[in-house]
């Protein structure tokens, strides 16, 4: 037992080291009051990029996000000094815009619990603390809106020769995959203990279904019903070549002639559990797209941008110049109002806490 004593003394000892660095201030900012960024702060913000990048920080790179949290610190504190906030009606809202992007892509309402795991995956912050820095990233939108909102507004939507011009050199991007569009019934479960009854009653709908297509589309109309004990999707696109859908499911789908129902099928992701009965309503060839073609399978956040309408390639390629232009209005803005703010208040930064 001796041999260990002095092992783990010494690690005990480095773990007092790391915990009173995390204590440290690496900065402090002043514009309404002095508020310190602890080397702990810096750290969860190093951590997380380095899980979602795969990649270890340099020095330089930890000092960039340094420079990102006393930006927000600044445009925090300045926002609160001209009064300017953020309500939570707002984070509600914004949040229900992220949940119905899931559930566009679950096939169903997620659970809270789906929710906040789909938030931890993507952002690796758990739901309080994913609210609390989104708080604070619509507080600094909303401030730079409120002092650069005339700089933002001057952004003229993309002519059409940059439209002909960008397609031209990205026409190899705008080919549409083999497509089905379906309409499903599905019978969600939230775990192993309730996957057999979620299959009966999958079973139980195809032998009522019989192969009737009306009698199909019957029931995906009474899975719209808030009381009802399934759910049902219509106007799914699939194309043959989408990643995280199981080979299975494809095979069977792409298989089915259109009009035709299908029979109990595994869910096409392991994300959402389930069990589908699905029909083929539409086929769709592979080809390239012109630019006044309708796209299909259109991300729901792009969807939303038209309110529903079809999306040609032209509409969406005006979308992307003209986020881009957004973009790049916005970088200039923002530099303008940090460079003001910075000059305004009062930094200090201690460098050497950056190599830990």
């Amino acid at each position: 037992m001796k041999y260990f004593l002095i092992p783990v003394f010494v690690i005990f000892a480095a773990g007092i080291v790391f915990a009173q660095n995390d204590m440290q201030v690496v900065a402090e900012v002043k514009l309404l009051r002095r508020q310190p960024i602890m080397v702990k702060q810096l750290k969860n913000e190093v951590d997380n990029i380095e899980k979602a990048t795969g990649k270890k920080l340099t020095v330089a790179q930890r000092r960039e996000i340094l420079d990102s949290l006393i930006n927000q610190s600044l445009a925090i504190q300045a926002a609160e000094r001209d009064k300017i906030l953020v309500t939570d009606a707002e984070i509600n809202q914004k949040l229900s815009e992220l949940r119905n992007q899931l559930a566009a892509g679950l096939g169903h309402n997620p659970t809270d619990a789906e929710f906040a795991n789909a938030i931890r995956e993507e952002t690796g912050l758990e739901m309080p603390a994913f609210r609390d820095q989104y708080k604070k990233t619509m507080t600094v939108q909303k401030y730079l809106l409120s002092k650069k909102g005339n700089l933002l507004q001057s952004i003229k939507p993309p002519a059409d020769d940059e439209i002909n011009d960008f397609y031209k050199k990205n026409a190899s991007e705008f080919v549409q995959p083999e497509t089905i569009k379906f309409s499903a019934v599905i019978f969600p479960f939230k775990n192993d203990s309730e996957k057999a009854s979620a299959r009966n009653d999958a079973a139980k709908m195809l032998k009522e279904i019989g192969g009737n297509a009306s009698t199909f589309d019957e029931k995906v109309l009474s899975g719209r019903l808030s009381n009802s004990s399934y759910v049902s999707t219509e106007g799914t696109f699939l194309p043959r070549n989408t990643p995280g859908v199981s080979d299975s499911f494809i095979k069977t789908a792409f298989s089915l002639e259109q009009g035709k129902v299908s029979g109990v099928l595994d869910a096409p992701s392991e994300r959402a559990q389930g069990f589908y009965i699905i029909k083929v309503t539409d086929k769709y060839p592979m080809k390239t797209l012109k630019l006044d073609d309708i796209l299909l399978n259109v991300p729901p956040e792009v969807q939303m941008q038209f309110q529903g309408r079809p999306v040609t390639v032209r509409m969406y390629i005006q979308l992307l110049l003209g986020q881009q232009k957004q973009q790049d209005i916005f970088i200039k803005a923002q530099k303008e109002l940090i460079d003001d703010l910075r000059k305004e208040g009062q930094i200090t930064i201690d460098d050497k806490f950056l190599n830990y």
